[in-house]
């Protein structure tokens, strides 16, 4: 389960990395939006930090383990809490986010994401 949260904190880093060298989206409210994008993800992967340490403190000669269960319960409340925020951004910054939406849907690379 370490190796689980732990991969999960990993990703989580690397798509903040990924977000900071992409910049400020040059569309109107394009830093509030970036906010918003950076501390939902950042929020997710803070609790997976801290899953993930609590884990490792668990004596593992037990059978007093958590349930594969609660780690994807844990990943589904992180994931709603990410939709949420992202869903208020878009009805905030409704224009600019649209933006950022037809430019994403319109890079090749993410033709695969297209809903």
């Amino acid at each position: 389960m370490t190796s689980a949260y732990g991969g999960g904190v990993a990703a989580v880093d690397t798509l903040l990395g990924r977000l900071k060298a992409a910049g400020t989206p040059k569309v109107k409210n394009g830093s509030k939006i970036a906010r918003v994008f950076q501390s939902a993800y950042s929020d997710f992967g803070d609790g997976l930090a801290q899953q993930r340490d609590y884990v490792k403190t668990l004596d593992t000669s037990s059978f007093a383990l958590p349930n594969p269960s609660d780690v994807v319960n844990d990943l589904n409340a992180g994931v709603a809490l990410i939709v949420r925020a992202l869903t208020d951004a878009q009805r905030k910054y409704s224009s600019g986010y649209r933006a950022i939406v037809s430019a994403f849907h319109a890079d090749p690379a993410c033709a695969q994401y297209k809903a």
